[in-house]
């Protein structure tokens, strides 16, 4: 337990700010969701555009947009977008930081086994994500109570900011895997950052392309099985969830794997 709670007396006040900063996006976003008639009025502008353009902004299904849960759930992608960036440094830190600093080798000095730095590490910052995710729920619901013209379910708030959570573990467990493997931060980082962008404009691009190839490419796409577009108004589906979990179940896993099984790079 000593590396858990030495990350998280690290890094407790990075993941205040973050919360602070994505609580006040989420008060934001939902205070100023228009009434019915003004997003039906949304909708009509955004009918104008072209649709591959909408497509690569994640409006795959502008339809939605009439409706409050709609309009919140496609402003929870961004959340996820945004929340990517921490869950990148997260991973960065389970091994390619220490090991790019040259730390790495005072760590494993400690009486601790390898397995412990990446695993009581990734427990850590998934509670900081919990912690974060729930500030946004807190958001979302003060923004309900701001906003005269929408009434949401608060717990179905709580649980729709959650469920940003799962995919951000998998960007943890990804970025810190491809740590472990290539061993440095600034590679690791650029590889994480394309699998984000990659993952985003996979799965908008299937939504509005009926192919099987880009059905295929989209299956490899973690926003897919978030789905926070849809979340409000159908609820989370178990089955994708799953998905999430087990990917980044077997990315920790292979990350302690290779990281067992090698010198540390100096």
């Amino acid at each position: 337990m000593a590396v858990l709670i030495e990350t998280l007396r690290r890094h407790w006040r990075g993941a205040l700010m973050w919360s602070l900063g994505l609580t006040f996006y989420s008060v934001y976003t939902v205070m100023f969701i228009p009434d019915l008639a003004g997003l039906q009025a949304l909708l009509e502008v955004f009918e104008s555009f072209p649709t591959g353009l909408l497509q690569v902004f994640g409006f795959t299904d502008i339809s939605t947009l009439a409706t409050p849960e709609g309009f919140l759930g496609i402003n929870m992608v961004y959340t996820l977008v945004l929340l990517s960036v921490y869950a990148v440094f997260a991973g960065l830190s389970l091994t390619a930081n220490e090991e790019d600093s040259g730390v790495m080798d005072m760590v494993l000095a400690l009486p601790l086994h390898r397995y412990q730095v990446i695993v009581e590490k990734f427990i850590a910052y998934t509670l900081l994500l919990v912690v974060i995710g729930l500030a946004c729920g807190i958001g979302t619901i003060i923004g309900d109570q701001l906003n005269p013209n929408v009434t949401f379910d608060p717990i179905n708030l709580l649980i729709g900011n959650l469920n940003v959570i799962p995919s951000a573990m998998l960007i943890v467990a990804f970025t810190g895997f491809i740590g472990t493997l290539v061993r440095r931060r600034n590679t690791a980082a650029a590889i994480a950052g394309l699998f984000i962008a990659f993952s985003f404009l996979a799965d908008n691009f299937a939504r509005g392309v009926d192919h099987p190839v880009a059905q295929t490419v989209r299956t490899f796409s973690f926003f897919r099985y978030a789905d926070l577009g849809n979340v409000l108004l159908t609820g989370v589906v178990i089955s994708s969830l799953l998905v999430l979990l087990i990917a980044t179940a077997v990315l920790v896993g292979s990350a302690v794997f290779l990281f067992q099984r090698r010198d540390i790079a100096v």
